[in-house]
């Protein structure tokens, strides 16, 4: 006999630069996938996402293998997407002051 774990799905709220998304999900998501999917609707690469939660908002540090779930990630969470570069810089606008490279 075999037994599959059926998850119910959660929906999580996701702020982008874009706009805010709601997504279903299961808590057994790898986190690396979740990443995929918030690239095909942010159009932020996954490797360039800055993915927050809580409040103050702070980076979820994660492996792609981590679920959702043993990430903390509850049904009803609103999670902040930002775009940074590689080094991990935020990009932004410099409000017409003169930043040096």
């Amino acid at each position: 006999i075999f037994f599959r774990l059926v998850y119910d799905p959660m929906k999580i709220r996701v702020r982008t630069p874009n706009g805010t998304d709601t997504y279903d999900v299961e808590p057994g998501t790898a986190f690396g996938l979740f990443r995929f999917m918030l690239e095909e609707k942010s159009g932020i690469a996954a490797e360039e996402q800055k993915i927050m939660s809580g409040f103050p908002p702070k980076p979820i540090e994660a492996n792609a293998e981590d679920t959702l779930e043993a990430l903390g990630i509850t049904a009803g969470e609103q999670l902040i997407v930002e775009k940074q570069s590689a080094g991990g810089v935020k990009q932004g606008h410099t409000m017409g002051k003169y930043v040096p490279p």
